[in-house]
């Protein structure tokens, strides 16, 4: 650093040289991609990481996205932070918003800001993985915990905007005022960009920064820190819980298709209620990649499906989530389209069969008695009377109708009346196996043979059929 440098440029440099080594945002011969609109904090920002970069060893690419919602101003912006990309000698990778609003969900605000990101991650892609540098200062994150105050956030929210998230995206100015920015810029005579968005009152958190922080600060004029400082305190509690719920998440989730999670709500009770709240938010980041839109009403609302006594009931959340509640099993899902069902397969004797989707495989087997122990100790194993059963047998999805005599009962009784005494929820019946002898159900794989099929003293020889391992989830209740 040269001696003859101001000291506000010095002391600002300094500040977020230690933020990037005590948050370990950047290693040795990384590529840190500094993304740059031309405004004041993404210009210091670019000049504080070049000023940084041999002592850091880095690498740096600037990255720009057009969002092409002020004519005029975008336009301006580009060639300025095309004039940047020259005056530092770094690459400028630059891309248009040409999709526009109205092509995703969510506000024009956070529809941008997603089409941002997502340009980020695809230079990050290009340069063959790299960080990616953003400008976000201490006044945003002062301004972002008192919005989401405002809103009614939990500790999720309140612990504001981190320093490092998902580990590529760093912010190496949040521990500096947007005043201590200004004055570096002017200090060093360097030009940026202001975005008339800025003044709109349309915005709520422009009303925040030009309104209602003002009127604050002549009550608490350490209010910026103190906010600050509070976001801090709770981001470490929530790390330390956010931590115990993906242990008990691990544990306790089964999957489903698509992504989806399935969970015994007898588990989820016990937890603690700061602990499952976590769990529930980490099911839904695990399907939809974020928590963006998901607010603290809709987990109290999953709470309450989850300690309600409806054994089935549905809630709808944003971008297509559909969290179901089906007896004793709590399922997080996208919005179902029709039920998957199995492929037919044709049985034609003894042998080994392959069912392709899910991959299993079932042996079927002539034997004679008498049985050895524990026989019937496996609900994936079924003997029956072989003299009873007539091949092709036709293993197949449950189909509307399907009648069946229980083991033990002398009359017969619907399918879907058995699946809701044994609690199988109604998005997995038709992924339970239905082994079918002519137009008469054998074994309802996995729970019940049929009672005209079982084995009596006057039987002689045994038809094994056996799943080399469980083929869905078994029910929660025994049946």
């Amino acid at each position: 650093m040269e001696k003859e440098m101001p000291r506000v440029t010095a002391q600002l440099i300094n500040k977020a040289e230690r933020a990037i080594q005590r948050h370990r945002m950047v290693k040795k011969g990384d590529t840190v991609i500094v993304a740059v609109s031309g405004g004041p904090d993404s210009v210091c920002l670019l000049d504080v990481l070049v000023s940084l970069s041999q002592v850091l060893e880095i690498k740096l690419v600037i990255s720009h996205f057009n969002h092409l919602l002020r004519p005029g101003e975008d336009e301006e912006e580009t060639r300025f932070v095309k004039w940047l990309s020259e005056k530092y000698g770094i690459p400028c990778h630059m891309e248009e918003w040409t999709e526009g609003v109205g092509h995703g969900m969510g506000s024009l605000e956070d529809q941008a800001r997603k089409a941002r990101y997502e340009f980020f991650e695809r230079t990050c892609k290009k340069r063959g993985g790299a960080t990616i540098a953003v400008g976000h200062n201490m006044n945003d994150q002062a301004e972002t915990v008192l919005m989401r105050l405002l809103r009614g956030a939990g500790p999720q929210g309140l612990a504001g905007i981190d320093p490092v998230r998902d580990d590529h995206i760093i912010r190496p100015l949040l521990e500096i005022k947007r005043e201590e920015i200004l004055m570096y810029l002017k200090a060093k005579d360097l030009p940026y960009m202001i975005d008339s968005s800025n003044r709109s009152p349309l915005y709520l958190r422009n009303r925040l920064r030009l309104e209602l922080m003002p009127a604050l600060e002549q009550i608490q004029p350490q209010l910026v820190s103190s906010l600050a400082r509070l976001a801090g305190i709770v981001r470490e509690d929530e790390k330390y819980l956010s931590g115990e719920a993906a242990v008990f998440f691990k544990k306790m989730r089964k999957d489903i298709p698509g992504g989806g999670s399935i969970f015994d709500v007898g588990d989820l009770g016990p937890l603690h209620p700061s602990v499952r709240g976590r769990l529930i938010r980490h099911a839904i980041k695990f399907l939809k990649g974020d928590l963006l839109r998901i607010g603290t009403v809709h987990i109290e609302a999953i709470e309450r499906l989850i300690a309600g006594i409806k054994p089935n009931a549905v809630l709808r959340l944003p971008e297509g989530i559909t969290v179901r509640r089906e007896y004793a099993c709590l399922i997080v899902e996208r919005c179902p389209g029709k039920p998957s069902t199995l492929p037919d397969l044709i049985i034609n004797g003894p042998g080994r069969y392959l069912i392709e989707n899910p991959p299993k495989e079932i042996i079927v087997e002539e034997t004679k008695g008498p049985l050895p122990q524990g026989w019937n100790s496996s609900l994936w194993v079924a003997h029956l009377d072989a003299e009873l059963v007539q091949f092709p047998l036709n293993l197949r999805s449950f189909r509307p109708g399907d009648r069946f005599f229980p083991l033990g009962m002398d009359r017969s009784k619907k399918l879907k009346e058995f699946f809701i005494d044994c609690k199988v929820p109604r998005s997995q019946r038709a992924l339970v196996p239905i082994l079918a002898c002519g137009n008469r159900i054998a074994w309802v794989c996995g729970m019940r043979i049929d009672n005209r099929f079982r084995l009596t003293n006057r039987t002689r020889n045994i038809l094994k059929i056996s799943f080399t391992e469980p083929f869905h989830r078994k029910p929660s209740h025994a049946c």
